[in-house]
């Protein structure tokens, strides 16, 4: 979803990564990647921090619990 916000593709991601000093995989790698949903919480946070996220608000989320009531 920020990637469509910050109007980034995968390419552009790696390269802001890559921009960061941080190992960064290819465009067909990271495409990869996103599409599947095989990546770490830590990759998600890089990217996040790479597309100029700087905070997080997940008081959005709710739990199992507060969903059943």
């Amino acid at each position: 979803m920020e990637m469509l916000r910050a109007n980034v593709d995968a390419e552009g991601l790696a390269a802001r990564i890559h921009a960061m000093n941080e190992e960064a995989s290819t465009e067909t790698a990271l495409a990869l990647r996103i599409s599947r949903g095989t990546f770490s919480f830590g990759f998600a946070l890089l990217a996040l921090k790479a597309l100029g996220v700087s905070q997080l608000d997940i008081t959005h989320v709710t739990t199992r619990d507060q969903n059943e009531q």
